[in-house]
């Protein structure tokens, strides 16, 4: 326990992990957008480049392992194995190393070409609502859909999207206020966004963060236990729906629920009678 290495493993998965978990759990929020995610995770690799400093420690003493000769299936060319010359550089490169591993891990995330698509859709609509230059974005997702879309008609109702927000709401227009916006408005006024409609059509079927399906795989383990092995199909999907929609689940009243119940047949009534409401 007082060597070194040990303290060293340790300290270093403590500093890397705090920040890669901090990104890690504010990914997973459902109402997280692509743009807002890139953001969070640059900054998260900021910080971890930041981190790239000689670290210090107050235990005993750091020494370098016996040196060992490589097998030669490991060695490449003729001469001798590369070994640290030092206590301070044998430590100093595995530090930087698990920095590089952590970073190149946050970066390959965000460097999908599906990503890039899908967070050009999110600026595009997030920057045409607050009546900003949209034109990259825009030349982007025409180039990408090509005849799926129209580009006349998508540059009309972008600019009309704009003098809405601009009228009705003077604050910065979040992703969720102009999905909220779009949802609320009849069929005939949807004509009218019908090209921008499509554009939050393809935000909704392609969610920037799967924590939500993922979950309910972690969740099957749980539900579907060795007691629970006859369960059919349909009860485990309400249970699974249950499980995963807590936040909904504690909004319902029981009372109006059990009422409803009981409603359903004159024997449950005389057995449990009528729910209290308050």
């Amino acid at each position: 326990m007082p060597q070194f290495k040990l303290f060293f493993g340790l300290h270093l998965c403590k500093k890397i992990l705090k920040i890669t978990d901090n990104v890690s759990r504010t990914l997973q929020g459902q109402s997280m957008s692509a743009a807002e995610g890139q953001d969070i995770a640059q900054l998260s690799v900021q910080t971890l480049e930041g981190m790239r400093t000689d670290e210090s420690s107050s235990v005993s003493e750091p020494v370098l392992p016996r040196k060992r000769k490589v097998p030669g299936r490991f060695q490449v060319g003729v001469g001798e194995a590369v070994c640290s010359a030092t206590v301070e550089e044998y430590y100093r490169l595995q530090y930087y190393e698990c920095l590089d591993l952590a970073i190149s891990g946050i970066r390959d995330c965000f460097r999908q070409p599906g990503y890039a698509i899908y967070s050009n859709l999110e600026s595009l609509l997030i920057t045409a609502a607050n009546k900003g230059d949209y034109g990259a974005y825009f030349q982007q997702v025409t180039l990408f859909y090509k005849d799926d879309i129209s580009p006349v008609q998508l540059d009309a109702q972008l600019q009309n999207l704009g003098t809405w927000f601009s009228t009705d709401k003077p604050r910065q227009v979040s992703l969720q206020d102009c999905l909220q916006y779009l949802r609320s408005l009849s069929d005939a006024q949807r004509s009218f966004f019908s090209e921008v409609c499509s554009i939050a059509r393809l935000i909704l079927v392609m969610p920037s963060t799967n924590a939500t399906s993922e979950r309910s795989f972690s969740a099957m383990r749980r539900l579907k236990t060795y007691l629970r092995s006859t369960m059919k199909q349909p009860r485990l999907n309400h249970v699974m729906l249950l499980h995963n929609r807590k936040e909904r689940l504690d909004c319902l009243d029981l009372d109006i629920i059990g009422n409803e119940f009981v409603s359903g047949s004159e024997h449950r009534l005389r057995i449990f009678g009528n729910f209290k409401t308050e």
